[in-house]
């Protein structure tokens, strides 16, 4: 932004602030200025006031002895008293004269100087104006009239008048001196105050010229603004537009690929089920008993497996199964096929957990292989009880658990052990391995007369979301 900032060594300054600034600079300097000026004007005046002063108590101290020299001639040529009023008045006032001009003048040593002088003389020439006036007053007017003729009174008049005439021409010049002063000063008063009127109307302008540029700047900045802010909506709606279609595009993707999912495992489970069939037929045609029973349990794990791809439900990420729903799903399909004694219960109790969906297959498996073992073996003879299966985490989330148990009849531990059992016992192992866990057969109480019961636990890592 133009003249918006000025650099004070290194420091932005506000172009405003530094041009208001600087008219309150100079008004506050001329305040000072005029004041020196008035001040010294007044000192001017006062002193051409007290020349003037001077100059007229000179003249009037120079009257009052004019005044008293005429009374005493006009007394003298007529040989009346009246004419002694003048004389008298004089005397009576001569001695306030002297001492007004010398308070007039105390600071002046060349008129104190002359003063002295010009009282000598004045003593002089009222002692002889007092002489003659006695004479007169005795009636010896010829010896007056002697006395005056003689003209020591003129000579001492004369130089009285010198004395005075040299006081009022001191003064003169004193007084030429204090105008010239006293002019100067109003002079360079008038021009101060017209030179800090000018430049602070000069700053003034600067200032609003420049608060006027930054008003029409940041208007066409705020304009600027908002066409950018108008074109970055515009780009915003446009995107959250292309946002919502490719969003509402990926939603109908998802939606399609699970649907196909969900296909794909149905035929999965479909030919699945269409294998465990051929098995079946092939199992009731075969007339060794040991090759039968093997068909028949090739079956129901291929059906356990047929079970397992139809319950899958992915999520949204399509990656993990809700492992609640998927194995109690399982469970309740075990219920249905392989539980033929209604006093028989299977339990299922899994936490809310996801499970990556490549081992929601195994663990499917792995609990059919359990469940189904319970059923053939811990209770023979139609007995009643039930079977549990959980599904829990532990150490934070880290790990789970896989809890198949039962209260039937029990095994011996340490014939399952190391996979000495069955192909079953054979095939949970492979697939608990598979899964990275471990398949912990728990020892009997032989000594209880309770039925001991059977449990199964693997441990193995959560490698699903929580």
């Amino acid at each position: 932004m133009p003249f918006r900032y000025f650099r004070i060594n290194g420091r932005a300054v506000d172009t405003v602030a530094l041009f208001l600034g600087a008219g309150l600079i100079l008004l506050l300097v001329t305040a000072g200025l005029a004041s020196y000026l008035a001040i010294e004007g007044r000192d001017a005046a006062r002193d051409v006031q007290r020349t003037i002063e001077v100059q007229n108590a000179a003249r009037r101290l120079f009257g009052i002895l004019q005044d008293a020299e005429t009374g005493r001639s006009g007394f003298l040529v007529t040989r009346e008293r009246k004419y002694l009023q003048p004389y008298a008045n004089a005397l009576a006032a001569v001695d306030e004269a002297q001492s007004e001009l010398k308070e007039l003048t105390k600071d002046n040593p060349i008129h104190q100087v002359r003063l002295d002088v010009l009282d000598r003389q004045m003593e002089i020439k009222l002692q002889e104006l007092r002489e003659t006036v006695q004479l007169g007053l005795s009636g010896n007017y010829g010896a007056a009239t002697a006395l005056v003729k003689k003209d020591h009174g003129k000579e001492t008049l004369d130089n009285i008048r010198t004395e005075i005439s040299r006081i009022i021409a001191e003064e003169d010049r004193l007084l030429r001196e204090r105008q010239l002063v006293y002019d100067t000063n109003s002079f360079w008063l008038i021009v101060t105050i017209f030179t800090a009127l000018l430049l602070t109307a000069i700053s003034s302008v600067a200032a609003a010229f420049v608060a006027r540029s930054r008003f029409l700047s940041e208007q066409e900045s705020r304009a600027a603004l908002s066409e950018i802010n108008m074109e970055l909506e515009r780009r915003v709606s446009e995107r959250t537009s292309d946002l919502e279609a490719a969003k509402l595009k990926l939603e109908t993707e998802f939606m399609r690929a699970e649907s196909l999912l969900r296909d794909l495992h149905h035929r999965v489970g479909n030919s699945l089920q269409l294998v465990a069939s051929f098995l079946g037929l092939q199992a009731n045609q075969t007339e060794n008993d040991e090759a039968a029973v093997a068909l028949r349990r090739a079956r129901e794990r291929v059906l356990a497996i047929a079970s397992a791809q139809r319950r899958l439900r992915l999520t949204e990420e399509g990656e993990s199964v809700d492992a609640h729903a998927f194995l109690c799903s399982i469970v309740d399909d075990l219920k249905t096929n392989l539980t033929a004694r209604g006093a028989l219960s299977i339990e299922c109790n899994a936490e809310d957990i996801q499970i990556l969906s490549k081992d929601a297959v195994t663990l499917g498996v792995i609990v059919t292989e359990l469940v189904t073992n319970s059923l053939k073996y811990a209770f023979p003879d139609n007995m009643t009880g039930y079977i549990q299966v959980r599904l829990t985490q532990e150490h934070l989330g880290d790990t789970l658990s896989l809890v198949v148990e039962d209260n039937g009849i029990g095994i011996r531990t340490d014939a399952y052990k190391g996979g000495r059992g069955g192909l079953g016992t054979r095939i949970v192992d492979r697939l608990s391995a598979a899964l990275g866990g471990d398949v912990e057969w728990l020892e009997l109480d032989e000594a209880s007369n309770e039925r001991p019961g059977t449990k199964i636990r693997i441990i193995f890592p959560n490698t699903g979301e929580i």
